[in-house]
């Protein structure tokens, strides 16, 4: 398999630390945060590298089980369950902040989308809005998940419901025309298609 130089240079660090004999899971766990938006493969490939025996406390074990919700949503990779993330979900769910749990639910939902678990999505995406978190754009994501799912279960009234949310979520932020598709799609799911083909006019001008 052929390696970018990028690639190389990125996985370095890892190299070292298993050359050198350190055992230090926590600095590999830095370095997936480091990687996780410019080179999610990368930071995928330094999760897996990780010996979770050697996590002894509680928290490190749930941050490194919640990394895998970011690392698994940044490289669209689907779950046959969640095992993998289930301590980031009860230790966050005790201990994490408003936001925290708001992030972790709602990521966690994300995931089950992707992976056509639409009736799990809708349980995690409602208990991350359950958390009060001053955040329209984080909140309009929330909303076009379930948008999503409730589409895909055919709940088409709550469909639209939640994808006028994501609108007008990101309509405060500047962010509507990210969501103009799925309010369409909504619209139309309902049979409202005048107002459909208005938001699709207005895309496609």
């Amino acid at each position: 398999m052929k390696v970018s130089r990028l690639s190389l240079i990125v996985l370095i660090p890892v190299l070292l630390l298993s050359s050198c004999g350190i055992r230090n899971e926590k600095a590999k766990l830095e370095l997936v945060r480091s990687l996780i938006q410019e080179h999610p493969d990368s930071a995928l490939a330094v999760l897996e590298s990780v010996d979770a025996s050697r996590l002894l406390t509680r928290k490190a074990k749930a941050d490194y089980s919640r990394l895998h919700v970011f690392v698994f949503l940044k490289n669209s990779i689907r779950v046959s369950n969640l095992d993998i993330i289930r301590p980031a979900l009860d230790y966050y769910s005790e201990k994490g902040t408003p936001r925290e749990k708001m992030l972790l639910y709602g990521y966690t939902g994300r995931i089950l989308t992707l992976s056509s678990r639409d009736p799990e999505a809708i349980l995690y995406y409602n208990l991350a809005l359950d958390n009060k978190v001053n955040d329209e754009y984080l909140k309009g994501q929330i909303y076009s998940g379930l948008a999503v799912s409730y589409g895909a279960t055919f709940n088409y009234p709550k469909e639209l419901e939640c994808a006028v949310e994501a609108y007008r979520c990101f309509e405060k932020e500047a962010f509507a025309k990210n969501c103009r598709i799925l309010l369409a799609q909504a619209y139309s799911d309902n049979g409202f298609y005048d107002k459909a083909d208005s938001i699709y006019s207005s895309i496609y001008a």
